[in-house]
């Protein structure tokens, strides 16, 4: 913690619990409005796999590196990694994933 700020020590170590049970509280509270979400809606069903990790199942024998995304912006702003990597390392199989739909198109 900087020296300049005048916070007691106990309260310094009590934030990031407080903090901590906030947002599992929050999380908590919002999850039956996110499943609703999930289950209602065909855009934040499209591509869940992707937003939780879940690739499809690799039986290759290449070695295989992955590269994620969130958005778009950050698809395009690895374009050129991935055709970098994919020149220099022509064996190895390639997996892109994104969060967003848009990233995805």
């Amino acid at each position: 913690m900087p020296e300049d700020l005048d916070l007691d020590p106990y309260a310094a170590r009590a934030l990031p619990s407080i903090l901590n049970v906030l947002y599992g509280t929050f999380g908590l509270l919002a999850s039956p409005y996110l499943l609703y979400k999930f289950a209602a809606s065909s855009r934040w069903k499209g591509g869940i796999g992707q937003r939780l990790g879940i690739h499809p199942a690799y039986a290759g024998d290449k070695p295989r590196v992955w590269f994620h995304a969130a958005s778009v912006g950050e698809v395009m702003a690895a374009l050129p990694l991935v055709r970098s990597f994919r020149e220099q390392r022509p064996g190895w199989d390639v997996l892109v994933t994104t969060v967003t739909a848009e990233g995805r198109d």
